[in-house]
């Protein structure tokens, strides 16, 4: 399916003023009004997608931003798209400045269309940023929808790895002290942490468990009562060998099981992770580089609560 079949011309918008989020989302949310019916007035939709944007920390580093919000009211997805007449950053801690803004209305039945198109215009921002830089200097709805037919931008029928999966993710290798393997798990707050090669080629997992287990005598492990445990020695060898110790020591191989493909269905890497009881599936590219991962945290965050 076309991207450009699930906009409506009437509600694509140029010149939309504005220098802060609440005046840019008021602004469009005030010409979406004179096409079609709100849910509320333009001022509550907008204090609205603030709050989800401020809930879920949400960034917007790709030159574009998805403001959204879910009313139990709506039967269908309102999809505006508006152009800054300047760009600007949408939240403080964007890394860039939006030149388009894609302003969603999402009812409790559209919330997986509406990741799939979000999805299908990533891909064309990330993948074709001269056309982008067209798309957001274009000076009509028809010129627009234009740029978007001839990059052939198509929604994907099914919701994948790549549409849910955390880039950019942080690693270690099996050389690193494990002093960077624990900074990584208290700043990020990671369970557990992918190993790979100088290639980006996943070779292994370590975690928090692994580190611990490394630490504690066998003995211990085997028995039921502990109440006799009291002193400090594991932590104490922790601190004393952190900078000494190598990933190598603590890493395990990675579950076959959890490794899946940008391509695999969200269906199925969530039924990996519950029937192998993991924490987190490793998505690899074509050429087996590692390229994202998913976890509970990503499916409630981005599906539940996209």
């Amino acid at each position: 399916m076309k991207l450009t079949s699930l906009l409506a011309p009437e509600l694509i918008f140029f010149d939309v003023p504005g220098e802060t989020r609440e005046e840019f989302y008021k602004n469009i949310l005030q010409r979406i009004a004179k096409v079609k019916a709100l849910p509320a007035s333009p001022e509550q939709i907008a204090a609205d997608m603030i709050a989800r944007e401020d809930a879920a920390n949400i960034s917007y580093d790709a030159g574009f931003a998805f403001p959204h919000v879910r009313y139990p009211m709506l039967t269908d997805l309102d999809i505006a798209i508006a152009i800054p007449a300047k760009p600007f950053k949408v939240r403080e801690n964007d890394k860039q400045e939006s030149k388009v803004v894609i302003c969603n209305l999402i009812s409790e039945n559209t919330s997986v269309i509406y990741l799939k198109i979000l999805a299908a215009f990533t891909r064309f921002v990330l993948s074709s940023p001269a056309e982008f830089d067209d798309l957001a200097t274009a000076k009509d709805a028809e010129q627009f929808l234009r740029i978007l037919n001839s990059s052939d931008v198509k929604v994907q029928s099914t919701l994948c790895a790549e549409n849910v999966m955390k880039k950019d993710v942080l690693t270690v290798k099996s050389s690193d002290p494990i002093s960077k393997l624990l900074d990584i798990i208290a700043k990020e707050k990671y369970y557990e942490v992918p190993v790979v090669d100088d290639n980006n080629r996943l070779v292994g997992l370590a975690s928090g468990e692994l580190i611990f287990r490394s630490v504690f005598p066998d003995y211990i492990m085997r028995m039921d009562n502990l109440n006799f445990l009291s002193r400090f020695e594991p932590f104490e060898t922790l601190f004393k060998e952190e900078d000494k110790s190598l990933v190598k020591e603590v890493m395990i191989p990675v579950p076959e099981k959890l490794i899946v493909r940008k391509d695999t269905p969200v269906i199925q890497l969530t039924m990996t992770l519950l029937k192998e009881k993991g924490s987190t599936v490793f998505v690899l590219d074509d050429k087996d580089r590692l390229t994202g991962a998913v976890d509970y945290v990503d499916l409630i965050s981005n599906i539940l609560r996209g």
